[in-house]
């Protein structure tokens, strides 16, 4: 479950990934976001949720109150009709297109789909401030297109394994996964999704390849019926 806020004066967007949606994870989620503009020399004055339960509390009310918090509320079985709800319904729709439209990507990596498309969603300027969302809270933000958002995600890549990771003499020394987008605060480093192993990797060495659907299918069935066997059964040795 993702939960997700919007800061309406920057049009930046944070989310938080969590088990349950609760008063609790609420609470937490907007002391994050307090504590990131507190940092930026800003105070989070106003938060506004839909009529649910978990936002009206008496843990809530008291938190708000304490953190001089002022609390709005939409409309019973109502969301807030502005550019916020739409824009994050564009959001998951294209996130839902991304992973749909992958051959090997599974649903259950939507988490990373979020992060990426909210982490280009606050690195792009828009529309109405003529900025991006990070630059219009830190002016010192920027973003180098010389290591960032290189890939689409999903896009096949290939990135070289370290000698320490080899098992043997004639083990490969490149290998291929999917892009989940770049990690933040590692320089030139991204997130790997390995198909055959179901695993999430971060390496920096990495370069795009360009391969049909029918090649990229081919050497799926091939590294799963003979490479991933062999090695499994050389570490076994």
């Amino acid at each position: 479950t993702y939960g997700y806020r919007w800061d309406l004066g920057s049009k930046k967007v944070f989310t938080y990934l969590v088990k349950d949606i609760n008063d609790e994870t609420y609470m937490e989620a907007v002391s994050q976001v307090k504590k990131f503009f507190n940092g930026k020399g800003r105070k989070l004055t106003t938060v506004r949720t839909d009529f649910r339960n978990i936002y009206r509390t008496e843990e809530v009310t008291n938190f708000n109150l304490d953190n001089d918090i002022d609390h709005q509320s939409s409309s019973p079985y109502h969301k807030w009709q502005s550019t916020v709800e739409r824009d994050i319904q564009t959001m998951m729709i294209n996130v839902a297109a991304i992973i749909y439209g992958s051959m090997l990507m599974r649903a259950d990596s939507w988490s990373h789909a979020i992060e990426h498309c909210v982490r280009i969603h606050n690195d792009v300027p828009n529309l109405n401030t003529r900025t991006t969302p990070n630059r219009m809270i830190d002016s010192t933000a920027y973003v180098n297109a010389l290591y960032q958002y290189r890939y689409a995600f999903g896009d096949m890549i290939c990135y070289g394994i370290p000698k320490e990771l080899r098992d043997w003499k004639f083990d490969v020394r490149n290998e291929l996964g999917l892009y989940l987008g770049d990690v933040q605060g590692v320089k030139g480093s991204c997130k790997v999704y390995q198909p055959y192993e179901h695993s999430v990797i971060i390496r920096a060495d990495k370069a795009p390849i360009n391969v049909s659907e029918a090649q990229l299918l081919h050497w799926y069935r091939k590294y799963t019926n003979e490479r991933y066997h062999t090695r499994r059964s050389r570490m076994q040795s």
